[in-house]
Order: C-alpha cells, then structure tokens, then sequence
C-alpha cells in the first residue's frame, strides 16, 4: 500500500536523482523567523516512499520522525532541481531500528522526501519553528532541535553527552555573516563533557543536536 499523508495535498512516486549538499543550500535568513501556517503530517508503511513536493509551515522547519521497525530507516530531502536533472539532496535520518527524532530543514522552495523504512512503519509531522526568547539552558535525548532564541555573546556553555555514538552540536543563526549559518561546536563519538564558549554569528539562532544518548546545554554564569 502506498504511503498516504494525514494531510491529503500529497501522495505519489516521483523520480529524483540526488546531489550531496548541506540543509541551508536552498534559502536565505531574514532577520527573525516568518509566521508559520499550518503543520503537515505524514504516515508510511511501504518499503521505499516518495513524496511530492510539499511546501514546509516555514522556511524553517523541524521534522519530528518515529520508525517502529527492525531494519534501516533513512530520510532524504530533495529540494528544487538545480539543472542536468539533478535535485539538491540532504540526508536528514539514517538510522537502523526504532527511531524517535527530529530533524531541521531550511527551504523556500517545496520539498520531496524519499523515506526508506525496511521492515516497519513510520510517521512524521513538520512544523515550523518557533521563538523562545533568551535561552539559557535545553536539554534532551537524541536528534532534536530547538526553537529561536536571542543568544547571549560570549559565553561559556557547559555541553554534556551520555550515549556511545555520534554526539554533533551546531547553533543555526540567522543574519549570519558566513556564507553558512550553521556552526559546528562540538562533534564528539560517545560520551562527552566539556565547557565551550560560543560567539554566535548573528540572531536569532537554534541549536541542532545529533545524538544516540541523553544531552544538555547549559549557559555557565
């Protein structure tokens, strides 16, 4: 059967050819996260599920995933072809069993994704992402990403992880001066504690987290 959305507006195959890129290719930040419309949920139970194209709550969008399954569970995102029949293409899960995430994409354009699940079912639910305030502190356990915050500039934090696997930390902010505006302050394997300072590259800004364990950030006084 193939996968069908909780929101009708899409469900077909498409063929996609792909071109290994980062998530921040396809859009540039104003200076505070747009109003967000509605979100889109999604449900699959097939092997291999292409989506069509699907316009995201905001440029800036968190993908909450969970996979019910005992093989591989692998989520792509095509974003608008680019030319040669080439679609800019970011890998945005790639785990084997259950799962239970999210993941951040950054697009004006609609977006595909190709969800490959071997041996389960799996749903999903975007949203755009929101404001906070200042942020002195989050804390969690494996993917996730956090809302907008206004960051206070050079800082210490106290970042900490107790899984086994990969532990990546970056900080996307927007009005960044770089030519991208994600940051990567810690990529560790296993368990990790550390105090990092941190000069955020403009505002406001989220954090993105990758991880198999338990984690906090903490803004040191």
């Amino acid at each position: 059967m193939q996968a069908s959305p909780k929101n009708p507006l899409f469900v077909s195959l498409i063929s996609l050819l792909s071109l290994m890129v980062g998530v921040t290719a396809c859009v540039s930040a104003p200076s505070a996260p747009p109003p967000a419309g509605p979100p889109v949920n999604l449900h699959g139970d097939e092997r291999v599920t292409y989506t069509q194209r699907i316009a995201l709550p905001s440029p800036y969008a968190k993908i909450a995933f969970t996979y019910r399954g005992r093989g591989n569970f692998i989520v792509k995102a095509h974003y608008e072809e680019i030319g040669y029949d080439l679609a800019v293409t970011d890998t945005l899960v790639n785990a084997i069993g259950d799962y239970q995430g999210m993941v951040f994409v950054a697009s004006k354009e609609p977006v595909a994704f190709e969800i490959t699940a071997d041996d389960g079912t799996w749903d999903a639910a975007i949203e755009g992402v929101g404001e906070t305030g200042h942020a002195t502190g989050w804390e969690g356990k494996g993917d996730s990403v956090s809302d907008f915050f206004e960051p206070p500039q050079d800082k210490g934090w106290r970042i900490v992880h107790t899984g086994t696997s990969n532990f990546i930390v970056q900080v996307f902010c927007l009005q960044s001066s770089q030519k991208s505006p994600e940051t990567t302050v810690v990529n560790a394997i296993g368990k990790y504690a550390d105090t990092v300072k941190i000069t955020f590259d403009g505002a406001p800004c989220l954090w993105i987290v990758n991880a198999d364990g338990e984690w906090r950030i903490r803004l040191e006084e």
